[in-house]
């Protein structure tokens, strides 16, 4: 019973745009690293950004140095998931599985992984349960990472 939006045509285009935005990132991914196989070489950190993203604090290169971690940005909202799409920097290693995300949602044996990632839902903080049941890429990327023990941590 997940959707992806109360609305069949505002569920088919927020599918679509989230899909054509992380076939992107995977194909960035699959340029990157053979360049790294073709070159011999292995960048120590490797960043995704969306072109919005709003840079308020970057962790320190010490910081990125000392844990083996993707930093994502940090969102004040109220009702914000535990991971963002906006902003990612970790090890290339870690990031290669981080753009892999694509790959593994298009294969629909995978589809039951994300059952668990429900529900990001507004009813405990605003008393409307209209997202219950609606599935963000969001939480779909939380889950991912979390079941191919990929470490995160949100920046402040």
């Amino acid at each position: 019973d997940l959707l992806w939006d109360d609305d069949p045509r505002r569920a088919r285009e927020r599918w679509v745009g989230s899909m054509f935005l992380r076939k992107a990132i995977f194909e960035c991914g699959q340029l990157l690293g053979n360049y790294q196989i073709q070159n011999g070489v292995v960048y120590d950190f490797v960043a995704r950004a969306r072109p919005d993203v709003r840079w308020a604090a970057f962790p320190s290169l010490r910081s990125l140095g000392r844990q083996r971690t993707v930093w994502v940005n940090y969102e004040p909202e109220p009702i914000q998931p535990v991971i963002t799409d906006q902003f990612a920097i970790g090890p290339s290693d870690l990031m290669a599985k981080y753009v892999a995300f694509h790959a593994f949602v298009l294969q629909e044996e995978n589809w039951h992984h994300f059952d668990s990632a429900l529900p990001w839902c507004t009813k405990h903080l605003t008393g409307n349960h209209k997202y219950c049941h609606v599935l963000f890429h969001e939480n779909m990327l939380e889950q991912y990472l979390l079941l191919h023990e990929v470490p995160f941590r949100k920046n402040r």
